[in-house]
C-alpha cells in the first residue's frame, strides 16, 4: 500500500495527492508503521515523495512535515531519514548536505523561505511549523 501512495504524492493536482497525504499520515501514527514506513522497501519512494511535495511547495507540505515529524519518534528512523538523498539511476550517492534534493535541503529551504509573518491558515506557514516539529 506504501509504494501507491508514494506514487500518488508526485501527482500534479488533484485530490489524489492530497488524500494520500492524509493516508500517509493517518499510517504514520502507530508505532509498528513507523519502522516499516521509515526503513522498510517503501522507505525511499515514501520519504522521497514527502520530500518532492514539500520540495514544490505544494498546498500540502504540512501534511508532509507532519508525516515526517510522526516517523522521527521512531528513533531508529532518524539517521535513514536523515540521510536521505536520492539521485538518478546509475549516478554516484551524493552526500545529504551536497544534495539539493537532500531532505536535509529541502527542510532548509522551506524554513529560509518561511514568511517573516506567517499568513493565518497557509499551507507554508503550517509547514515551517510542523517542520520545526
Amino acid at each position: 500500500v506504501l509504494t501507491p501512495l508514494a506514487q500518488c504524492l508526485t501527482q500534479e493536482s488533484g485530490d489524489g495527492r492530497h488524500l494520500a497525504c492524509l493516508a500517509l499520515n493517518n499510517l504514520s501514527i502507530p508505532t509498528e508503521n513507523k519502522r516499516v514506513m521509515a526503513l522498510g522497501p517503501a522507505s525511499s519512494a515514501v520519504i522521497g515523495g514527502l520530500c518532492k511535495v514539500i520540495a514544490e511547495d505544494k498546498q500540502e507540505s504540512y501534511l508532509c512535515c507532519i508525516c515526517l515529524m510522526n516517523l522521527s519518534f521512531l528513533e531508529a528512523s532518524i539517521t535513514t531519514m536523515l540521510q536521505h538523498s536520492p539521485v538518478p539511476e546509475g549516478s554516484d550517492p551524493i552526500a545529504p548536505l551536497d544534495n539539493p534534493d537532500s531532505l536535509l535541503r529541502i527542510l532548509e529551504k522551506l524554513l529560509n523561505n518561511a514568511p517573516a509573518v506567517p499568513k493565518s491558515g497557509s499551507g507554508k506557514s503550517e509547514g515551517v511549523r510542523w517542520a520545526c516539529g
